[in-house]
């Protein structure tokens, strides 16, 4: 479980919208709204509260907003498995055909 959630976080962290967002950045934070929106109301309220077009507010650092991403995930995984279980689909699906094109990119932000 540990190591899940280690990658699922370097994973959504790798994902900070950039100038140039990926299609898989663009289906990635569109799966995350829907899921906020379908699901927001059977998790605690502060999700709804913090994650919200495009952004995850109250935080200072991209690790901070794949934190928050992950425990609502989590908490979306506890009441609904197969919603959790296929946005978690998506995400490896774009992370193997992008897996290079992110590491580049993550590279040339910095």
């Amino acid at each position: 479980m540990r190591a899940d959630r280690s990658r699922r976080l370097a994973m959504l962290e790798a994902r900070v919208v950039t100038a140039a967002p990926t299609a898989g950045d663009v289906a990635i934070q569109a799966a995350i709204e829907l899921l906020v929106d379908s699901h927001g109301h059977l998790v605690d309220s502060r999700f709804k509260e913090q994650i919200g077009d495009g952004c995850v507010y109250g935080v200072t650092t991209a690790r901070e907003a794949a934190g928050v991403v992950v425990d609502f995930l989590e908490a979306v995984e506890a009441v609904d498995s197969d919603a959790a279980a296929e946005f978690w689909r998506a995400s490896d699906f774009w992370e193997d055909r992008e897996g290079g094109a992110r590491a580049a990119n993550s590279r040339r932000r910095t």
